[in-house]
């Protein structure tokens, strides 16, 4: 008899926990979100090859957006071999709708730059492949970074 007596307050205790793990959670969020932030090389390869005789410490590149709209880049090159992602360091930015693909001075003909998207952006790591074109270094090398945020 006892046993029934205390069935309310057990119904009711159930009843709570449910509510309180119903309680809807902060989205996940976006890559732009993820995105827009200061990085700094972590790692680099030149054409797959770790890249060990450089120092990238002083390279920091910066997304900015506007909500969820990518606005302006930066990019300090530091002594990166190749620095220059555009011919300016500066301009505007776009993410593709797959996510895999970052597009710098997006509808400037003769400045845009794709960059590749290698893996899944986190908060704590993203890493950007990208040809350095003929025009910068004949030989056309691939560059990889791995960025983590720069602090």
């Amino acid at each position: 008899m006892k046993l029934f007596k205390n069935q309310p307050f057990v119904i009711l205790l159930a009843l709570i926990g449910l509510v309180a793990s119903c309680k809807s959670k902060a989205p996940e969020p976006t890559s732009v979100e993820l995105l827009s932030r200061a990085w700094r090389v972590s790692r680099a390869t030149i054409n797959g090859q770790a890249d060990n005789n450089t120092n990238y410490s002083a390279f920091r590149i910066t997304f900015q957006r506007n909500e969820q709209n990518p606005t302006n880049y930066t990019v300090v090159p530091g002594n990166a071999p190749r620095p220059n992602l555009s011919p300016t360091n500066a301009g505007t930015w776009a993410l593709n709708a797959t996510n895999t693909q970052i597009t710098l001075d997006r509808g400037s003909a003769t400045a845009e730059i794709t960059i590749n998207i290698v893996g899944t952006i986190t908060d704590q790591a993203v890493t950007i492949s990208w040809k350095v074109p003929r025009t910068v270094d004949k030989t056309e090398p691939t560059l990889q970074y791995e960025l983590v945020p720069a602090l």
